[in-house]
């Protein structure tokens, strides 16, 4: 493995860019200079490719052992039989060749470029920073989860579930598609979040402009969203804007904080313990429409759970790993 100590400011090839990346987060200069390497096909495709080679061999791209092997098969040893040393020699490198040959036709034959996704997770209280193979990185929510799948013209992500923050690299002519079950989100160059939750979507973009499409609705009119706007997406697929208080609300996770205006009890718990080791149990059908509004600090079940207890008529009791709250 190469030591990222030794790789220079700005790398030339796909290896060292990769590495740069997985190994600290660019500054501006760095991702400037990634982004013009991009900008030659041949460059793109190269990082692609290694990406894919990474994950698919666990890191196998990072070892030198076949490269090592074949400097070895290079340098005959001369003992008893300098010939019959080649022949075995050049008999390894050949079979080496062949071993590489198969690999790359099983690679390009059951992996070709449209074919490989790769999904990111979080798990409940965890929150985790992505940088995806083009330089640009998201930022997942708790128990929230995307799926990649970059081609040679379109950069695809799908949002599964959950949060998510995007901060996309500027490529005009490979653009980043974000979809969910019922929407896309088209973008060229910027950063903008998006929420899915119970079939409801929340966009708001924090810089550049985005555009929102139907699936399975060709010619339907994009909505366009730029710089401080917002938009909700119902169950229905009806839109409306988002206010700039909805906005601080889709937003609030970025600070540690839970900002519920008007929201249900239920629906304030099952947010709660998304980002909690201690779980909070509702067991009375009677409290699950009641609503509630304020801002919590994001995993304190304790504070929560008191909140609870002073803003309405509550009963509550210790459980294994939680509590539990009846009428």
């Amino acid at each position: 493995m190469r030591d990222l100590n030794q790789i220079d400011k700005f790398p030339n090839n796909a290896e060292e860019w990769f590495l740069k990346i997985q190994g600290a987060q660019l500054n501006a200069a760095q991702q400037g200079a990634f982004e013009r390497w991009l900008d030659s096909e041949k460059n793109a495709i190269a990082f692609q490719e290694y990406e894919r080679l990474w994950v698919l061999g666990d890191g196998i791209t990072q070892s030198n052992n076949i490269q090592s092997w074949l400097i070895e098969a290079e340098q005959p040893t001369y003992r008893a039989s300098k010939f019959s040393n080649m022949k075995m020699v050049y008999g390894l490198a050949a079979c080496l060749v062949l071993l590489a040959v198969a690999f790359t036709f099983t690679y390009t034959f059951t992996h070709s470029p449209d074919d490989i996704a790769i999904e990111f997770s979080t798990a409940a209280g965890e929150q985790k920073t992505i940088t995806l193979a083009d330089g640009s990185t998201v930022l997942l929510n708790a128990h929230s989860s995307i799926t990649t799948s970059y081609e040679k013209h379109i950069r695809k992500v799908t949002l599964n579930g959950g949060d998510a923050v995007f901060t996309v690299a500027k490529n005009t002519e490979r653009p980043f598609v974000v979809d969910t079950e019922s929407h896309s989100v088209r973008v060229l160059g910027t950063q903008f979040s998006l929420s899915r939750r119970n079939n409801q979507l929340d966009i708001a973009v924090i810089e550049g402009l985005v555009s929102l499409s139907t699936h399975g609705k060709k010619n339907a009119e994009l909505t366009r969203l730029s710089k401080g706007q917002g938009l909700n997406v119902s169950p229905s697929g009806a839109t409306t804007p988002m206010s700039p208080t909805d906005i601080r609300h889709a937003k609030a996770w970025l600070s540690g904080n839970l900002d519920f205006d008007n929201w249900t009890l239920a629906e304030a718990i099952a947010e709660h313990n998304r980002h909690a080791s201690k779980k909070i149990v509702l067991q009375s059908n009677e409290l699950q429409s009641v609503k509630i509004s304020g801002v919590f600090s994001m995993g304190d079940t304790e504070a929560f759970v008191g909140a609870l207890v002073s803003l309405l008529d509550v009963k509550v009791m210790e459980a294994d790993n939680g509590y539990l709250i009846e009428k």
